[in-house]
């Protein structure tokens, strides 16, 4: 349950360092987005957010494992942050504007 905590350190902490960071009009993906400083920071905590919600998904359906429905949503999240993490790993954004 912690997850969403990491993703919104990462929008606090673009906020706190780069000064040129609008929080209204600019996505967190800009905050990872090639050329972006401190990129490496934010990629580590948004690796955070992965795992965490990873195992979050994982313990749903060890805990709810008493049917196909119970198990089939909470699986589905997780191919869906492991296919998240690796296009975070092998197609980074490209920013459009350096902050």
């Amino acid at each position: 349950m912690i997850g969403p905590f990491f993703y919104a350190l990462i929008g606090i902490l673009g906020g706190i360092l780069q000064p040129d960071y609008n929080h209204i009009s600019d996505d967190v993906s800009s905050l990872l987005a090639v050329g972006a400083p401190n990129r490496t920071l934010f990629q580590e905590i948004e690796f955070g957010y992965i795992l965490f919600m990873i195992l979050f998904f994982v313990s749903l359906i060890w805990i709810l494992n008493n049917g196909i429905s119970s198990f089939l949503g909470p699986a589905l999240f997780v191919i869906n942050f492991i296919l998240e993490f690796f296009v975070m790993l092998f197609f980074p954004a490209r920013a459009l504007r350096h902050l």
